[in-house]
């Protein structure tokens, strides 16, 4: 079974946190005004869903840090069978 060195998961797990953080953050901008360019791609989400998607990504890099520390994940036992 091939393992990651503990470094590369929590640089990964970090990045994912901080873009979760970032998505949050976009949820809480304010709304584009009338004669604003309309928005595109990763900015035209509506702000609940970026809030809701910035929560998802901060909840997987939690996951991605846990099994670094030692806390087995009921669910990543299924995969290894």
């Amino acid at each position: 079974m091939m393992r990651f060195p503990p470094w590369v998961v929590l640089l990964l797990a970090g990045l994912v946190i901080l873009f979760g953080v970032f998505r949050i953050s976009l949820g809480f901008r304010r709304p584009p005004l009338e004669d604003e360019i309309p928005r595109k791609g990763l900015f035209a989400y509506p702000p609940r869903r970026q809030i809701l998607f910035g929560i998802i990504y901060v909840l997987l890099g939690i996951l991605l840090v846990l099994p670094v520390f030692g806390v087995r994940i009921p669910l990543f036992d299924f995969f290894r069978r």
